[in-house]
């Protein structure tokens, strides 16, 4: 912004004096003229505020002192640079002027240099200033606005459009599996990918009223002013387009083998009922079921079913010390979602559980991936914090790549037993967490047999399945286990 785009309200009531100072400023600001102080003070709260206010102090109605005042003590105007200039030139009436918030005091008879300086020095400052102001606002790595602007922007909105009776939309955007991208491609990678998705995001707002913010880590969000629900979704639906269309590559994505993203859209009529963070919990919400219903879509609000939910349900949870002890009482608090802890992970501590080698495996105890998996993809409907969601992505990420691990266990395990059973040979290190050491079989414990060798010779069963991994082998490692076989 530049000086001559600032605004410089002259207050005087005396004609020859505002022309005067108007003629000597108007080729360097944009010059605004007031006769009184009720007039100066309908200006500086309108739509063209100014920046300085030259003021005079002897004034009919009010005085220059009061106009001075009056603008120090509203937060619309208290910004506004007050400079006075007066016939009164005693020290006394500069220390009032000064003390009531006035920048600069000149006397007159004026000086038109020294008046042009003053004035000069004070709009470089603001200028400064302003661009301070402007940088405070803005993310250093995606050069978008921040959340800092944001929650600003936010309740401002929300009581214009209380006012106006319009309604007011928010987006809520995340990347999909975005840790998984740092994970494997570089946090360089990462950051690029934030810099052309928050430019590609932004490339989908067309009006100038809209704002789009990162609100945190890989989670944006976009404030639309005057925007119903469709609209929303229209703006939703031409971000994640335009997301898509960078086509940068994400292999370790289960939306997709490029860089996704998920939205949460909604919209409301403000009223005094709700704060304006209400706005924010639907969108939020939205986003949740987005994720949890397989990502790379835009999901609208769904008012009835949020009303259902208690200000306990969008509580932060208690953080634990283990994540996999936050996820398990995630899982099992939620009414309706299929526990994490099935009869094999809540049979001991999760110090137990973790631990390679664990001795003590009863058939029944080996989970399901498929039930593991859809138990953690169930928790994304739950209204978790953006730091809860990135260790639910990393948890996923783990069970996902444990599990194709097992699968390769299980298979060169029951491929071992179809031949000659060793005596001591040396079972390789468990990705699984099953055990490690030497397969002894204990005396009087019964043959292993894998799934289907009532009717099968051992060479011809198979431990595998299409669609999943089948812990036929798991199970036989486990029954050694049981039956004293570990070391």
């Amino acid at each position: 912004m530049s000086r001559q785009d600032y605004r410089i309200l002259i207050v005087d009531d005396e004609p020859a004096n505002v022309y005067l100072l108007s003629r000597m400023l108007r080729d360097s600001y944009h010059i605004s003229e007031a006769r009184g102080g009720e007039e100066a003070l309908a200006i500086a709260q309108g739509p063209d505020k100014p920046a300085l206010i030259l003021l005079d102090v002897m004034m009919p109605e009010i005085d220059g002192f009061e106009v001075c005042r009056r603008l120090k003590a509203d937060d619309n105007t208290k910004d506004i640079i007050v400079i006075f200039v007066t016939a009164i030139g005693d020290s006394a009436a500069e220390e009032v002027g000064l003390k009531l918030g006035a920048a600069d005091y000149i006397t007159k008879p004026i000086s038109l240099p020294i008046v042009r300086a003053r004035v000069r020095n004070q709009i470089n400052m603001r200028q400064k200033a302003d661009m301070l102001e402007a940088m405070s606002y803005i993310d250093g790595l995606t050069h978008v606005y921040n959340r800092r602007k944001f929650d600003t922007l936010l309740h401002k909105e929300w009581q214009r459009a209380r006012l106006s009776g319009k309604p007011l939309g928010l987006i809520m955007i995340d990347f999909d599996h975005f840790k998984a991208l740092n994970d494997h491609y570089g946090h360089g990678a990462g950051d690029i990918c934030l810099q052309q998705g928050a430019a590609a995001l932004g490339s989908a707002l067309k009006r100038q009223g809209d704002l789009l913010a990162r609100y945190g880590g890989e989670e944006f969000v976009a404030l639309l002013p005057d925007t119903d629900l469709e609209g929303a979704r229209v703006t939703a639906e031409a971000m994640r387009a335009a997301v898509k269309e960078l086509a940068l590559e994400h292999k370790y994505s289960s939306a997709a083998n490029h860089v996704t993203v998920s939205l949460g859209v909604a919209a409301v009529r403000a009223d005094d009922a709700h704060p304006a963070t209400y706005l924010l919990e639907l969108a939020d919400r939205a986003l949740n079921r987005a994720k949890s219903s397989g990502r790379d879509r835009a999901v609208l609000m769904d008012e009835k079913l949020d009303a259902a939910l208690g200000a306990e349900d969008v509580a932060v949870p208690m953080r634990s010390e283990d994540p996999l002890e936050r996820v398990d009482s995630l899982a099992v608090t939620e009414a309706g979602l299929s526990p994490l802890q099935t009869s094999a992970l809540s049979a001991g501590p999760t110090t137990e559980r973790r631990r390679y080698g664990a001795r003590s495996v009863s058939p029944d105890e080996i989970p399901q991936p498929e039930k593991v998996l859809k138990a953690l993809s169930e928790l994304y409907v739950l209204p978790l914090s953006a730091e809860l969601h990135a260790e639910l992505d990393s948890l996923f990420g783990v069970a996902s790549d444990l599990i194709e691990r097992l699968q390769t266990e299980t298979n060169a395990y029951a491929s071992r037993l179809s031949g000659t059973q060793p005596q001591a040979d040396a079972m390789p290190a468990s990705a699984g967490g099953f055990r490690t050491g030497q397969l002894q079989a204990s005396p009087g414990a019964p043959e292993p047999e894998v799934a289907g060798a009532d009717s099968a010779s051992p060479a011809e069963a198979t431990p595998v399945e299409n669609g999943g991994v089948r812990y036929d082998a798991a199970r036989l490692i486990a029954q050694d286990a049981a039956s004293g076989g570990g070391g």
